[in-house]
């Protein structure tokens, strides 16, 4: 099964693919995610994966604005632990004998403690996906962060594992179709919502899954394109999409004069 992605084989939306696809899974591998989300709005794959949200960095806004534009479906999300390793030709390279670290920049930041206390002599390079960076290194006195699944792809050796700064470091990937699947046992449900542009607007649409007992798992907000300064609210909520009491507020907020695109709905 042909499924789009943004990087190459040994990166982390390789590696949450696999999670998310299972056996079958083919990579197309892209350099943006605008191209990614250009292979599905063609029928070019079926498919694709791209992250959403860091639990340290917080939620790709191109992504989420990707979404919207192109009117794709969550149908699937997995939570990836961020493993970052120190990848180099040998495994028993020391470490003052290195003279430069290559990665992604998000990857180069969320270890830039551990590369201050043990590679602080070492000359940083941003590479434009993780997995590149190791494929790329051909001398001893270079290295690379990464997963361990890119060292084992490119035939690389990990010096040192967990090196990221912060352990509670997750990613969000979303798998997208162009159609909606509802199942009884869903009971994640994704969508965006624009209030109307009064005084308490927003406090009262939140109130209506509230009074239906309904759990607010995400918000994230982001702007309306062509209307300056307003925005809308990209909202994940423990309930089936089904649901009597999603129903209930829903009608609530067509009520209140609210807009309701549905984005997903999931486990």
């Amino acid at each position: 099964m042909l499924v789009s992605i943004q990087g190459v084989l040994g990166s982390y939306h390789d590696q949450a693919a696999r999670e998310l696809v299972g056996q079958g899974y083919k990579p197309l591998m892209r350099d943006s995610f605008s191209e990614v989300f250009k292979d599905l709005q063609s029928d070019r794959v079926g498919m694709i994966v791209v992250a959403l949200a860091n639990s340290l960095v917080g939620p790709i806004g191109e992504v989420y604005d990707l979404i919207r534009k192109h009117q794709f479906y969550i149908n699937a999300s997995y939570d990836l632990a961020i493993q970052h390793c120190l990848i180099g030709l040998d495994s028993k390279s020391k470490l003052e004998d290195i003279k430069s670290v290559s990665s992604h920049p998000m990857a180069l930041w969320q270890c830039q403690h551990w590369l201050d206390n043990n590679l602080g002599a070492a000359k940083r390079i941003e590479s434009v996906d993780t997995a590149a960076a190791v494929e790329a290194i051909h001398s001893v006195d270079q290295v690379a962060i990464g997963s361990e699944l890119s060292a084992k792809i490119y035939h690389r050796q990990v010096i040192a594992r967990s090196i990221q700064d912060n352990p509670n470091n997750f990613t969000r990937f979303v798998l997208l179709k162009k159609s909606i699947e509802i199942q009884p046992e869903h009971k994640r449900l994704s969508l965006v919502l624009i209030t109307k542009n009064n005084p308490g607007s927003l406090y009262q649409a939140l109130g209506a899954f509230a009074e239906q007992g309904i759990n607010l798992l995400g918000l994230v907000s982001r702007p309306i394109p062509d209307q300056p300064w307003r925005y809308q609210f990209y909202i994940d909520l423990e309930v089936n999409l089904s649901s009597k009491r999603f129903l209930l507020a829903q009608a609530e907020l067509e009520r209140q004069g609210c807009s309701i695109v549905i984005l997903g709905s999931y486990q």
